[in-house]
């Protein structure tokens, strides 16, 4: 890099918070980018606030987390990036009351079969004894066992679903854990970008089940560095304040390494001018950048470039969002006293769009929640309901407060509601996506050079998808800075499923 040279960083949530945060010279080594000179770095933020779906509420004692409440532990992203922050000591798994989880159907509570794995039915036993499938869709699952594999290349989730193992499991099973966590419908989602892996083992194996029964072939990469002991054994992880106790993290070492955070004042615009680009804020400032990573969604980003952001258009038009909305609930501990071991439920389509799961929090994760108390989450919408945005938040807290009673025996008047809405928020991916995600940077990479898109509304929807797609932008970025041009596209790669929200 000859001379000082700025990246500008247009959207303040994880990735754009990941991607700075690659670049400065005050992160920690697993996450840092090797390079003998950084540029600076400027992030943008349109909100008031720092950390996009990320927004936890302190009160009276409880920890409430408004979007997402963990990082799946397995991600090596997310591993790297609480080790880089020096979170270790802050980090925590679920509680053991917590292990289990039901799917709610024709009004009760059936466990989830043992054996579970991304949705996919790895035991038989637990399969032919749930009372989520009659006989006859347990017979068609087992079928599974014996169908050729399909054909290649994309297709929706819940096609591949029910040609592999009908539409029970699909409806039943599968659909409500896989769909949760996107808020889409599963006959639209793409499965090579939301669960990749799934093609990839019938292109290998043949039957799915077959595979799963036989247990895994290859062992997983091991995490380095390795979690704490204390977490070590979880699935998930959160921390003892809150998720946002990462972004808090990020933006104190943004500061400290001189980058420049901007809040409260969003880009409107962006042009080129020359080799570089000109980043125009509300309020008049343009700041000048020899590199752009835009981590916001796809519309946001072409209404940005203006005519020149033509690019993005078959991206948007392939990625709808849908809005979600969530209800937490706090009350007396006795409210736990009803409940049966576990964390909670998803809720099959049974005539029940509004209300997609239910998280038991207090057993999920006992940090949230004080000495006699108890707190619950209820969660709205998705793609093929507007009810998120068409009831009012009354409206959504008596909805909650009823399903609580019915479903948990919650009948105590809660001490504290808090209704939380994410408009527009959760990309579903559909077929097709990944080719348009290609052809997206293909196209950035030669009209564009030094534009570079990070974030949920392209590679992953999971907390360390969207932080590893920041900081592969940032990677990319550095790397055309200093003259190696932008990495092949589709960088960042197609995620391996994961947890809710991001």
């Amino acid at each position: 890099m000859g001379g000082m040279t700025r990246v500008v960083v247009v959207g303040g949530g994880l990735a754009g918070l990941a991607a700075a945060y690659a670049l400065s010279p005050a992160a920690g080594a697993p996450w840092r980018l090797p390079a003998e000179r950084l540029p600076e770095v400027v992030v943008v933020e349109r909100s008031p606030r720092f950390g996009g779906k990320i927004d936890t509420v302190r009160r009276d004692g409880y920890v409430i987390e408004r979007g997402p409440d963990s990082f799946l532990a397995r991600k090596p992203a997310a591993r790297r990036l609480v080790a880089a922050l020096g979170l270790d000591g802050e980090a925590v798994g679920t509680g053991p009351e917590g292990r289990g989880a039901y799917v709610f159907f024709r009004g009760r509570l059936h466990p989830l079969p043992e054996g579970m794995a991304t949705g996919i039915p790895t035991r038989l036993g637990p399969l032919v004894r749930t009372g989520l499938l009659s006989l006859r869709g347990k017979a068609r699952a087992a079928l599974e066992l014996f169908l050729p594999r399909g054909p290649a290349g994309d297709e929706a989730l819940g096609a591949f679903l029910t040609r592999r193992f009908g539409r029970e499991v699909t409806d039943r099973l599968a659909g409500p854990l896989l769909s949760g966590i996107y808020a889409g419908d599963v006959h639209r989602l793409s499965v090579l970008a939301t669960f990749p892996h799934l093609k990839a083992l019938e292109a290998r194996h043949g039957s799915l089940l077959r595979t799963m029964l036989a247990g895994p072939r290859e062992r997983p990469p091991a995490i380095d560095p390795p979690w704490p002991e204390a977490v070590q054994s979880s699935t998930f992880v959160s921390f003892r304040r809150g998720l946002l106790t990462v972004v808090e993290a990020l933006t104190a070492a943004l500061a400290a390494g001189g980058a420049r955070l901007i809040a409260g004042r969003g880009a409107v615009a962006i042009r080129k001018e020359g080799s570089a680009y000109a980043v125009a804020l509300e309020g008049g400032e343009a700041i000048r950048a020899e590199a752009v990573i835009l981590a916001v969604p796809a519309a946001a980003a072409r209404a940005l470039l203006g005519p020149a952001g033509e690019a993005f258009l078959p991206l948007e038009a392939g990625t709808p969002y849908a809005s979600v909305a969530n209800v937490a609930v706090w009350t007396e501990a006795a409210a736990l006293s009803a409940l049966p071991p576990g964390s909670g439920f998803v809720v099959a389509r049974d005539g029940r769009p509004a209300i997609t799961a239910v998280t038991w929090t207090t057993r999920k994760w006992p940090h949230t929640t004080p000495p006699g108390g108890a707190l619950f989450r209820v969660y709205f919408g998705d793609a093929t309901t507007d009810v998120a945005e068409r009831l009012t938040d009354a409206e959504l807290e008596a909805a909650a407060l009823s399903f609580l009673q019915e479903t948990s025996g919650v009948r105590r008047p809660p001490a504290g509601v808090l209704v939380s809405r994410w408009r527009a928020a959760m990309p579903a991916y559909g077929v097709g996506h990944r080719e348009r995600l290609s052809a997206l940077r293909a196209a950035l990479e030669r009209t564009l050079p030094g534009i570079f898109v990070a974030g949920s509304a392209y590679d992953g929807v999971g907390l360390p998808d969207v932080a590893e797609s920041g900081r592969r932008a940032a990677e990319a970025a550095l790397d055309y800075l200093q003259g190696g041009g932008a990495p092949a596209p589709g960088a960042g790669g197609p995620p391996e499923g994961k947890e809710a929200g991001a």
